[in-house]
C-alpha cells in the first residue's frame, strides 16, 4: 500500500514505526522512526521548533524522520517504501 506524506505524519506523530526502504545505492533499510512530539523535544530540544528545520526547499516526495536509533533527523523517499509496521 502507499502512503501519503500526511498519513504517515499522522501515524508517526503518534507511534513508533519499523519503516522497510530503498535507500539510493539499492540497498534495504529498516529504521525505527516517529515523530512523536516528546521524542523530538528530546532529540532537537524543544517542540517549539518546527518540525524539520533546512535551508533546502521542502521536497514533497521525501519523508523527514527522527531515527530513533541514532537519535537524529534522516529521511526517506516516499516512493522507497517496502513496509511499515507499528513497534
Amino acid at each position: 500500500m502507499a502512503y501519503t506524506k500526511e498519513e504517515l505524519t499522522k501515524m508517526l506523530r503518534t507511534g513508533n514505526y519499523e519503516i522497510s526502504f530503498i535507500k539510493k545505492d539499492g540497498t534495504t533499510r529498516k529504521m525505527k522512526c516517529t515523530l512523536k512530539p516528546e521524542v523530538i523535544d528530546k532529540v532537537i530540544g524543544s517542540t517549539n521548533t518546527p518540525l524539520y528545520e533546512s535551508t533546502r526547499k521542502p521536497n514533497p516526495d521525501v519523508m523527514p524522520v527522527i531515527d530513533i536509533e541514532n537519535n537524529g533527523w534522516r529521511s526517506f523517499r516516499l516512493d522507497s517504501i517496502i513496509a511499515i509496521k507499528e513497534i
